[in-house]
């Protein structure tokens, strides 16, 4: 008994590794009970197909003469239609199954080397046979050598274990152990070695190719285990105190009864004699309790095996191995979806369980009934039978196993075959070897008609070629062996185009007579329906998917319905649907349309959120969901902003974003200060795509109306309209207003207001026409606002009693509050700061009321101490500086300035940022250039800084000038002449004599002063 000593007595080792092996199993159990409920959508999953539907919003508005104008902008309504995605095979798995797999093999050779010699024999002999079917050489790139790795492998094995077994009796478990770990390990780094795939692929296929020895050995446990479920019946109806606290003979047979009918139905389900609609207790979760059952119930069989060796000593190891085997084997079928597996398996549980079971149960019956009538411990003489011996319980059973197996036309050995060769598929795949995984799932085919593993696989492979009709036929072929969901919202997939709508909607109306409650279909179809004019039918299927869906499709079928609805301008029930769904959801569908409705809505974007993006290519609607949270906080964009969309515009996966993206960037840039950069962006995108550049120019336009840059913003305007932009027409007829040329704006807008049918339009139109048409004498019987903006229109034409005449006709109000400002600017125009300071701070005061103009006066105010050169009330007035969005970069102007004398630094550093920031500011480009001329002695700067200030405002006669004149001073006389032309057109006859005067001044100095360039 020296191995009961080395095993139970001694115990050195033992309880460790029947640990480890408790571990493993409970580790092998939780692998497939996740594959049981995930495998099937991790295979083939779900991969919505997503749709962008463009809508027009509004981006934001700006004012012109008090009248509002939208900037549009395009949003997307996503619509997803369920699909299936390709295939998926997980390789890494195998290397888990393997990993514990082996560390079982390596407590199995330890335990059994301690074992007598014909138990270890024959238990030696079924792992070599195991092991055999792992196919080793047929990883070796170079099989000259046939079967020499399986040679050394089960060599050094079998010489190893029987040294232990033989010779070595005296050495502890743990030792052995340690060394079949180590074993173990060095054949894996030979096999890594030798192999010609990668480690993964090499797990895989060592564990697929032996899946049919693993099928095998598990089918051998359940067959062990088969009557074990009846066996703990008898134990929980017998195994009280007492015979008071013990059940009797007919609740023992009822409950026996009703596990052997479940058993009986499921045989009759699957063999499609009757498909009745009951509750049936799952095979796998019978197989379950078979398993539980089993360890205890192996332990009261001891009495059938003691001869050999003890439960404790290496029944309990065994079993534990078995059952980590057939947990791996179920799990991993589950994990790959191989269908005609777990079919396979599910056949033996029911045959194994219902023929030794019932079996058992008679067996039971007739040898104990009476003694379960008189409520005695029956579980403990069980297996001491006094009338018919327990090998009964095998024989017959086994009798009627081979009727069940013979009925059936051995479809468990077919079905078996058909998993064994879609798992040489799958690695086949897995290699990219895609020839020979076409055959071999074709061979799994003819193993098992119809299997949805094969026929899907297949249907896979055709589908990466697009043989569309292959891929078809194949799907059908699936659906031939029963409805399946996915295959019927795949097969409709294929039938997408609008050519085939009939095909379309016959292929989901069979998918729902066959899975009336499926969410895919009744969403699919509600979205085909959404191409017609069936509203009322599209709503019905929406809200029959959304009752049928769960989980994160029921947030997909409401994302639909809330495209459906803003498609169909039904903003109430599109709010219905957000309220419904609120803000918990993950969905990037929901959530972008979510986000897409709160800019229709022009709602205030809500606080960012702090998670860092993953730079990766969009999907769809991952990029809708980007796109509309950038937009709606695009005005507290950072130069991060920037980077991050510069990033994401070089990932060749976002090609098809790419516009939108630079369109963002464009914003972006606008929004973070460097508004040079953002209108080359535009001015680039638009030379790129012919078909969008009026829109582009469109937004160039109305940022230069914000800038008050009306020369140059009409400029754009009319670009836009030269593309047919009808947007741009009214925002044209605005910024012409305010050049020079009022004539033609005043025709233009009264064409206009004939023309126009829209109400609005048509009033905006109207009114720009009216003030056009007012003189110094209509004005003042004209209303408040066409008084105001007469002012603004006609300020450079103005004298001041003409401008008091009018303000002093004025009601107290907002509108009197603009019209200082007007002055206010009249005065600047005039040099009268001290005037124009006066009548800003009678501005304030009126302004109190309407706080919506104060920032403009503000403004108006730090300009006025800007050119009084006030830089003690411009520190004090910067801190709590409150200005427009439109004008806040002029902030840096006003603290640079500030900054002059009591920080240089500061202000060199403030006066940096005006080429991005402020080029279109006039007063900010001059200060600036002349910093960098008289302060830093840095006329290349300054010149680069005017340079670029004349191309973004080619209308602005004092930058022109400047330019001229620095360019005289660096020499660049051909560049100072032709920019002198230029301004032939921006100044007055008079004020043209007068820079030309100056002009030929400098030039004449300049030449003096370098005679070598006459």
């Amino acid at each position: 008994m020296a191995e009961q000593n080395l095993l139970g007595g001694r115990r050195k080792g033992g309880p460790f590794l029947l640990y480890l092996l408790v571990v493993l199993s409970i580790a092998a159990l939780a692998m497939a009970i996740f594959h049981y409920f995930t495998g099937s959508d991790r295979v083939m999953p779900w991969q919505p197909e997503a749709e962008l539907f463009p809508v027009s919003a509004t981006l934001t508005r700006f004012n012109s003469l008090y009248q509002s104008f939208q900037i549009p902008i395009t949003g997307f309504l996503v619509s997803e239609r369920f699909d299936v995605g390709l295939p998926v095979l997980q390789p890494e798995l195998a290397s888990v199954f393997l990993a514990i797999l082996s560390l079982a093999l390596a407590v199995y050779f330890t335990i059994i080397s301690a074992f007598s010699r014909w138990p270890y024999i024959i238990c030696m002999a079924l792992a070599m046979i195991y092991l055999a079917t792992f196919n080793f050489d047929l990883l070796r790139l170079n099989q000259e050598y046939n079967q020499i790795l399986l040679v050394i492998v089960l060599g050094v094995l079998v010489l190893v274990s029987y040294g232990f077994q033989a010779f070595f009796t005296r050495v502890k478990l743990a030792i052995r152990f340690l060394v079949f770990c180590v074993l173990l390990g060095l054949i894996a780094i030979i096999i890594g070695n030798q192999s010609q795939y990668s480690a993964t692929l090499s797990a895989m296929q060592l564990v697929n190719y032996s899946s049919l020895a693993a099928f095998v050995a598990s089918g051998l446990f359940i067959f062990l285990i088969a009557f074990e479920n009846i066996h703990g019946l008898l134990w929980i109806n017998t195994q009280g105190p007492s015979p008071q606290r013990r059940f009797g003979l007919w609740h023992f047979v009822l409950i026996g009864l009703l596990y052997l009918a479940n058993l009986l139905l499921l045989y009759l389900k699957n063999a499609d004699i009757i498909q009745l609609d009951f509750y049936y207790v799952d095979p796998f979760i019978i197989l379950l309790l078979s398993i539980i059952a089993g360890y205890w119930g192996w332990q009261r069989r001891e009495i059938q095996y003691q001869r050999y060796f003890t439960f404790k000593n290496g029944v309990a190891y065994l079993y534990l191995v078995l059952a980590i085997n057939c947990l791996l084997t179920i799990g991993y079928a589950f994990a790959t979806a191989n269908t005609p597996l777990i079919s396979a398996f599910t056949d033996v549980i029911v045959y194994t369980h219902l023929a030794y079971g019932f079996l058992f149960f008679l067996y039971i019956l007739l040898n104990f009934y009476k003694l379960i009538q008189q409520r005695l411990a029956v579980y403990k003489v069980v297996f001491d039978p006094k009338q018919i011996p327990f090998f009964t319980v095998y024989i017959m059973g086994s009798m009627l196993l081979l009727a069940l197996i013979f009925r059936s036309t051995f479809s468990v050995y077919h079905k078996a075959e058909a998993g064994y060769y879609n798992y040489l598929g799958d690695f086949y795949k897995a290699a990219s070897n895609n020839l020979l995984a076409e055959r071999f799932y074709t061979e799994g085919t003819i193993y098992s008609h119809h299997n949805v593993k094969s026929t899907y696989a297949l249907a896979g492979l055709y589908r990466e070629r697009t043989y569309t009709t292959a891929e078809i036929n194949l799907l059908k072929d699936g659906l031939a062996g029963g409805p399946n969901e996915k295959l019927y919202v795949r097969m409709a997939a294929t039938q997408t185009d609008k050519k085939d709508f009939f095909n379309h909607l016959f292929l989901l109306n069979q998918g729902l007579q066959a899975i009336p409650n499926s969410p895919a279909l009744l969403n699919n179809k509600a979205l085909l329906y959404e191409t017609t004019t069936l509203s009322d039918s599209t709503a019905y299927f929406y809200n029959q998917a959304l009752q049928a869906a769960s989980g994160k499709y029921k947030d997909l079928v409401q994302s639909n319905r809330l495209a459906f609805f803003l498609k169909n301008s039904d903003p109430q029930q599109a709010l219905a649907v957000a309220e419904q769904t609120g803000e918990q959801s993950n969905e990037p569908a929901l959530k972008s349309n979510l986000t897409l409705l709160q800019i229709l809505q022009e709602k205030p974007a809500p606080a960012p959120t702090s998670a860092e993006l993953t730079l990766k290519a969009f999907s769809a609607s991952e990029f809708a969901l980007y796109y509309h949270r950038t937009l709606q906080n695009i005005i507290k964009a950072t130069p991060q902003t920037v980077k991050q969309l510069d990033q994401l515009i070089k990932l060749p996966g976002n090609a098809p974003y790419q516009e939108n993206l630079i369109l963002l960037k464009a914003l972006a840039q606008f929004y973070s200060g460097q508004i040079y950069a953002a209108r080359n962006t535009l001015e680039n995108q638009a030379l790129a795509s012919e078909s969008t550049a009026g829109y582009y120019y469109y937004l160039i336009g109305t940022w230069l109306m914000e800038q008050k840059l009306y020369p140059a913003a009409a400029s754009y305007f009319q670009k836009a309209r030269e593309r047919r932009l009808p947007e741009a027409e009214l925002p044209y007829l605005y910024a012409l207003a305010h050049t020079p040329d009022k004539n033609t704006a005043y025709a233009a807008a009264q064409e206009a207001s004939n023309n126009l049918t829209d109400p609005a339009e048509k009033a905006q139109a109207s009114f720009l026409a009216n003030v056009l048409n007012l003189t110094t004498s209509s004005v003042l019987t004209a209303s408040d606002s066409l008084k105001v903006a007469y002012l603004t229109l006609y300020r450079p034409e103005l004298t001041t009693p003409e401008f008091e005449k009018v303000i002093n006709t004025l009601s107290a109000g907002k509108f009197k509050a603009l019209a200082q400002a007007e002055l206010a600017q009249h005065y600047i125009q005039t040099n009268n700061l001290n005037a124009a300071a006066q009548t800003t701070k009678t501005a304030l005061a009126l302004a109190q009321k309407d706080k919506s103009i104060t920032p403009e006066l503000n403004r108006l105010q730090a300009t006025i101490l800007v050119k009084q050169r006030n830089t003690a009330e411009l520190n004090k007035l910067v801190p709590e500086l409150r200005l427009s969005l439109a004008h806040q970069n002029e902030k840096l102007f006003f603290q640079a300035v500030a900054a002059e004398k009591i920080n240089p630094k500061q202000a060199a550093a403030l006066y940096r940022q005006v080429p991005q920031a402020l080029i279109y500011q006039e007063d900010a480009v001059l200060a600036a250039a002349n910093y960098f001329s008289q302060a830093q002695k840095n006329d290349n700067q300054a010149y680069e800084l005017l340079l670029s200030s004349i191309k973004y405002n080619p209308f602005s006669a004092r930058l022109y000038q400047a330019y001229v004149f620095t360019s005289l001073k660096l020499g660049f006389i051909d560049f100072a002449q032709t920019a002198a032309e230029e301004l032939k057109s921006l100044l007055s006859p008079e004020e043209y004599a007068i820079f030309r005067s100056n002009y030929e001044q400098k030039l004449k100095e300049k030449q003096e002063s370098f005679p070598d360039w006459n």
